[in-house]
C-alpha cells in the first residue's frame, strides 16, 4: 500500500512538471506512463481491478489522460530497439510525440477527416482542442 502511495506521489509530481511546461515534458510523460503500467500490473496481481477508479484521486488527472501517458510509454518501448527512431522521438515536443505515437491527430488530419494513421485509436484527441474525437 505504501508503495502505491509513493508511486502516486511521484506520478503527481511528474504531472505537475508537465503542467508547468517544464523542459523535460516528453521524458516526464513517458516516465508517468511506465509508472502507471507498473501500478496497473500491481493492482492486477492484488486482484484489485479498480485501476480506473484509482487514477483520478491518486494521481490528480483523469483516466483518459492516464491512457495517453500509458500509450506514449508503450510506443516508446516498441521502438526501443531502433536507436535512430528513439533519437528522433526523444527530440519531439510532447504534442508531436502524442501524434507520432498515434495517441492524437493533428488539426489538419482532423479537418480533412482522414484516418491516415492506422495507429490512431477510437479515443484519439484533437491536438488543437484537446477534446476526444468522434469514431
Amino acid at each position: 500500500m505504501k508503495n502505491l502511495q509513493r508511486t502516486a506521489g511521484e506520478i503527481k509530481r511528474l504531472h505537475q512538471c508537465i503542467a508547468s511546461h517544464d523542459q523535460k515534458n516528453l521524458a516526464e510523460a513517458v516516465k508517468i506512463g511506465h509508472l502507471l503500467l507498473k501500478v496497473r500490473a500491481e493492482k492486477k496481481m492484488l486482484k484489485e481491478r479498480n485501476f480506473k477508479k484509482w487514477v483520478e484521486p491518486a494521481c490528480g488527472f483523469s483516466y483518459f489522460q492516464a491512457t495517453k501517458y500509458i500509450r506514449l510509454a508503450e510506443f516508446r518501448r516498441s521502438i526501443s530497439s531502433i536507436p535512430e527512431k528513439i533519437k528522433q522521438f526523444d527530440f519531439l515536443g510532447l504534442m508531436e510525440a502524442y501524434v507520432q505515437a498515434g495517441v492524437m491527430k493533428t488539426a489538419n488530419e482532423n479537418e480533412k477527416g482522414s484516418q491516415s494513421s492506422p495507429k490512431v485509436p477510437d479515443t484519439a484527441t484533437d491536438v488543437s482542442s484537446q477534446q476526444p474525437l468522434e469514431k
